[in-house]
């Protein structure tokens, strides 16, 4: 792990911060040695965690053939499932949340409102959610007028 955080190479500089138009299930082929890195560390954590799960259940008959009890292995297959499916759930609700507040910026008016209506329409919001605009927590500052 120690070496892994030296070998990774520094963040690339980028003229534009703006997001993608790219969803999260598409895939392209990194082309920058920091893109790499980032592609080599994700197959490598899920190939640990495949080896993982594996190395439970074999050690999970190996008990069952040593001393005669019944192997745990189909409950640990059950399990192994419900938390797959549970991470599933979380990232396609994450994607819906995403798709809904670009849909959201996409459609919400441009510079034409005049003054403090933009800000006004924000801390309406903030404050329907049960945020406190003047909060010295919430990292955006609104104006109330």
């Amino acid at each position: 792990q120690v070496m892994n955080g030296f070998l990774r190479p520094p963040v690339e500089k980028r003229e534009s911060y703006n997001a993608d138009n790219k969803s999260g299930w598409q895939f392209s082929i990194p082309k920058t040695a920091r893109g790499i890195w980032h592609l080599s560390h994700r197959c490598t954590g899920a190939s640990l965690l495949i080896f993982g799960i594996w190395q439970v259940q074999d050690g999970l008959n190996i008990f069952a053939d040593r001393f005669g009890y019944h192997s745990m292995a189909p409950f640990f297959y059950g399990y192994v499932m419900l938390v797959a499916l549970a991470a599933i759930g979380v990232k396609v609700w994450l994607i819906q949340e995403d798709r809904k507040a670009k849909q959201q910026a996409a459609s919400a008016p441009a510079n034409g409102n005049g003054p403090g209506r933009g800000s006004r329409r924000i801390s309406n919001v903030a404050a329907n959610n049960g945020i406190d605009p003047d909060s010295e927590l919430v990292p955006v500052q609104f104006e109330m007028q």
